[in-house]
């Protein structure tokens, strides 16, 4: 589609232009945001369908240190390879060459290798270090600022300003964005000289999940990784080459892909970028870490967790699947099967230490997975356990649903007491969103006074942890707006309904109510509160709770009064980043 190295006119009266760098497309104008998401989805993903340009054969050039000794000095390095002027005052006035302070680059690098190498080892980590640290060549400009990108964001609020101003941003968020377009700038530059450090910085810069005029960064910079991933070969078996350092570090390189593709899918609800269907490389394994050992247990699991959101998400979300072939025997044997492997992973993973950040945000991130798979259980009655508890209607997976998401909530307070509370991932903030709504499902529901209670406190939880996690992801920040607008409308039809109780009280005296079968206590801690759409199996006259219809109605007639309607616009749309 672009060739970027070709010049068609060799005519001996004009000499040959030098060759120009490639545009990486990507982004697009603020009327993409009227779009519909499978159309942007195709519009992001078509335009970065071109054939990455091989690495130029010119002879590298030498890059000296700065005499502050904080850095290299980048701006004459790229003045030296023929860049354009304007290409290059562009770079210079993001601040692209800009470096930090020795301390501060030692503070990134730490944070680095401690909170996001261990689960995306896309870097060699001793060759990155002894190049960043020695006296020879350094690692190239694109992979450290992505590898600073990746840190900045688990780093405090004081941030050196020899790298980011003051005037530029003071919070995390801002800073994150100015080093990610410094980063989208130079992954322009550089894909033609330095395509696998290209490659390593747009898959570090997946992480920067925030949306900008109508598209997701992290689908940007994760579907410029696919494409050159697969220009590269990363995707087939190498079976003639011998296995050796380059070969494990690709291998790690396409599994990070692969494991991001799938959690970006699963969080914004897109389809997946790679069809594994064309791929052959074998599931990374513990001999693909004797350069790097210690990352190798949370690589292992993380990569783990992404085959199992592969296949819950091909059996349950995917088009092709008939939804009434879910809700069968059948379809619980397949839910419970994920179960148990969603169960041995998290055994797994308390084989690290249960107490540290690294095991905590793991476990959570699992519990997120299982609300996904049962998410399409919640409002299904199951007739097997129904015999088994003598008719009375029983959801099973609401039921785990809700002890998954209040584990989840104690787990992320464990790490708020310990300090740790921006330590987490685009797919921890997911994970929260999942909680939101299993407990907007029991606050919308009518229930007796104290479970009412217990249920908002818990509400209340997610709706301070989206606070406090929004001061390091934009996302989080827009979630915790729509969780304290629920909780006001949850509020708002509480006291309708309360109300309404007091007005027909009298009238409701004119009937026996002795004459009615009343449930003993043990039946009504084992029911289900109702959430607020009746599933399709269940009659309409309203028999398990006592006013439930009534409340059922009154929740639909509000969403209708916006002109929504809450399952189909709010609950399948909750986890977009926008």
């Amino acid at each position: 589609m672009l060739d970027v190295l070709r010049d068609e006119d060799l005519s001996p009266e004009r000499p040959k232009r030098r060759p120009v760098s490639s545009k990486l497309i990507g982004d697009t104008n603020p009327l993409s945001a009227l779009l519909r998401r499978e159309l942007k989805h195709k519009i992001i993903t078509n335009l970065c369908s071109f054939r990455a340009p091989d690495p130029s054969d010119s002879q590298r050039l030498s890059i000296c240190r700065l005499p502050t000794g904080s850095g290299w000095d980048w701006k004459t390095h790229y003045t030296s390879i023929d860049l354009s002027p304007a290409k290059l005052q562009y770079l210079d006035a993001l601040g692209c060459f800009r470096s930090p302070r020795p301390s501060h680059s030692g503070q990134l690098l730490d944070v680095y290798f401690t909170h996001v190498h261990p689960y995306l080892p896309v870097i060699d980590r001793a060759e990155f270090l002894s190049r960043f640290f020695g006296h020879g060549e350094p690692p190239p400009l694109v992979r450290i600022l992505a590898v600073f990108l990746a840190a900045a964001r688990y780093c405090d609020k004081s941030f050196d300003e020899t790298l980011v101003s003051k005037d530029e941003g003071d919070d995390v968020r801002s800073i994150c964005d100015i080093l990610y377009h410094r980063l989208r700038a130079l992954v322009d530059v550089d894909v033609g000289s330095q395509r696998l450090a290209v490659l390593q910085a747009s898959i570090l810069a997946s992480l920067h999940w925030e949306g900008r005029e109508g598209v997701n960064s992290s689908l940007d910079a994760l579907a410029i990784s696919v494409r050159i991933a697969q220009e590269m070969g990363l995707h087939r078996r190498d079976e003639v080459c011998v296995s050796n350092p380059t070969t494990r570090l690709q291998k790690r390189m396409w599994w990070s892909i692969f494991a991001m593709d799938r959690m970006n899918a699963a969080m914004e609800g897109t389809s997946f970028l790679i069809n594994e269907l064309d791929c052959d490389v074998p599931p990374l394994v513990a001999e693909d870490f004797v350069d790097d050992e210690a990352v190798r247990d949370a690589a292992l699991l993380n990569c783990d967790l992404a085959l199992i959101i592969n296949d819950s998400v091909r059996w349950l979300y995917s088009p092709s699947v008939r939804r009434d072939t879910i809700f069968t025997r059948a379809g619980e044997m397949q839910r419970d099967h994920i179960t148990r492997q969603l169960a041995q992973l998290d055994e797994r993973a308390l084989l690290l230490d249960p107490y540290s950040e690294q095991c905590i945000i793991f476990r959570t991130h699992i519990n997120a997975v299982r609300i996904l798979v049962h998410r399409p259980f919640l409002l299904h009655r199951e007739t097997s356990m129904c015999q088994i508890s003598g008719g009375l209607a029983c959801y099973t997976s609401r039921e785990h649903c809700r002890a998954w998401a209040t584990e989840t909530v104690g787990a992320l307070q464990s790490l708020q007491f310990t300090g740790h509370k921006c330590c987490t991932w685009p797919f921890t903030v997911y994970a929260i969103v999942n909680v939101l709504l299993i407990f907007w499902y029991d606050l919308s529901s009518p229930q007796t006074g104290s479970e009412t209670a217990a249920t908002r406190r818990s509400f209340e939880m997610i709706v301070h942890l989206l606070h406090d996690i929004g001061e390091t992801w934009w996302a989080a920040a827009a979630k915790h707006k729509l969780a304290e607008a629920l909780l006001h409308i949850a509020d708002r039809l509480h006291e309708k309904q309360k109300t309404k109780g007091v007005n027909i009280e009298g009238e409701a005296m004119i009937y026996d109510r002795s004459a009615r079968e009343q449930p003993n206590s043990q039946d009504i801690a084992t029911m289900p509160s109702l959430p607020f759409t009746l599933p399709e199996n269940l009659s309409s006259s309203g028999t398990i709770y006592e006013g439930g219809v009534d409340n059922l109605d009154e929740a639909s007639q509000f969403w209708a009064a916006l002109g929504l309607d809450f399952e189909t616009d709010l609950a399948q749309g909750i986890y977009s980043v926008y």
